[in-house]
């Protein structure tokens, strides 16, 4: 189904990019036709350390929120840049 969803789509741009095209202008296109490969169940060891991960960034996250939130107040929009960006991660 996928595969031919993908063929008809590059088709369907064939036909409009030959329409407007002259002969000076052709372009050869190579497709090739895979079939999407299955993700494993992950283990349950895989799946705690994920956890983990998630848990121990949104304690940091939460602290740093609170830490900017004593010094510059609870009004975000009137935090200097340099702080707002610190919480959206850059």
């Amino acid at each position: 189904m996928r595969v031919t969803l993908v063929a008809l789509s590059l088709a369907l741009i064939a036909t409009s990019a030959a329409a407007g095209q002259t002969a000076d202008r052709a372009m050869t296109v190579f497709v090739t036709a895979s079939e999407p490969t299955r993700q494993a169940k992950p283990t349950e060891a895989v799946r705690q350390q994920a956890s983990a991960a998630i848990d121990a960034a949104q304690t940091v996250r939460k602290d740093l929120d609170r830490d900017l939130k004593a010094q510059f107040g609870n009004r975000r929009d009137k935090w200097p840049a340099e702080a707002r960006e610190r919480v959206r991660g850059g």
